[in-house]
């Protein structure tokens, strides 16, 4: 090598060299990183999926509600308000259910815990309304805390 500065050619390959590791262990912990999180999320999925499943309701899995625009005023305007019954579901459907729920709740002016109570008990079907059941039946006096109760009590069915 005549002419060449070998201390020179050593330096640079190993500057590649340097260089070319650094790129590979930036991909490897890129793709460690993917993977990770890919395999995490199929062995853990949300709560609430990332995408929302549409799901069709007939008629026999739905109610139609009449609401009032403004509760305090009897001969106001009202509206129909479709609300699915509850049967099981994934968390997301619950709390959709318990947000239309509150919107029935306050369409119809519905203050009294016995009111709410009965205003859900026709609103949930098979497992959610005997959880739901169950815990309000055992309850000796009926409250504004034990209807809560009873709420929890069938969000801890639904949720894992």
């Amino acid at each position: 090598m005549h002419g060449v500065n070998t201390h020179h050619v050593g330096e640079m390959s190993q500057a590649i060299l340097k260089n070319w590791i650094r790129e590979r262990q930036k991909r490897q912990k890129e793709m460690v990183r993917r993977k990770t999180a890919s395999t995490y999320y199929s062995s853990h999925p949300p709560v609430i999926p990332f995408r929302r499943a549409e799901k069709k309701f007939g008629k026999e899995d739905r109610i139609v509600v009449r609401l009032r625009s403004n509760p305090e005023e009897k001969d106001g305007d009202t509206y129909d308000l479709t609300v699915p019954y509850f049967k099981e579901g994934p968390p997301e459907e619950w709390l959709m259910f318990l947000a239309k729920f509150e919107e029935v709740l306050k369409g119809q002016a519905i203050t009294e815990t016995h009111s709410k109570a009965a205003m859900l008990g026709r609103l949930l079907q098979g497992d959610a309304l005997v959880i739901f059941n169950t815990a309000w039946n055992a309850a000796p006096v009926k409250t504004e805390d034990v209807f809560e109760n009873t709420l929890q009590s069938v969000s801890i069915h639904v949720f894992p």
